[in-house]
């Protein structure tokens, strides 16, 4: 995992305003029955695009959002919740990461919550 590109997208979903709370990366979390975020990191290996040192390096992957959302509090919370973290990491540059594309999808019922699941896919170049 890179750890900058990382951190760097965890701050810009910090500054999402009435975020919810956050089941983030190795940290214990424990539902209450409200609505929250789990996060996920994916990095694929970094491409070399120079043929001699010294070159850039591409990195790609992508930053998972689950929004989990209480099943009984209808299907509309968890649609606005992705509606607005879409806009927050529309594609673009941000500090420490570019957005390439953002892709959203409802994945079903996880115990008592509906899960929508947001890919942020990202690109750096160093």
């Amino acid at each position: 995992m890179n750890q900058s590109i990382y951190k760097a997208m965890r701050a810009h979903l910090n500054t999402l305003s009435n975020k919810p709370p956050i089941a983030y990366i190795d940290q214990s979390f424990s539902p209450s029955g409200v609505q929250y975020l789990r996060e996920g990191f994916y990095s694929a290996s970094p491409d070399h695009i120079a043929i001699e040192y010294g070159g850039l390096t591409d990195h790609r992957g992508y930053y998972q959002i689950e929004i989990l959302t209480p099943s009984n509090s209808g299907a509309a919370a968890g649609m606005d919740k992705a509606t607005l973290l879409a806009d927050h990491f529309k594609r673009g540059r941000y500090t420490g990461f570019e957005v390439m594309r953002v892709d959203w999808v409802p994945t079903g019922t996880e115990g008592a919550y509906s899960v929508i699941r947001m890919s942020i896919y990202y690109r750096v170049l160093s």
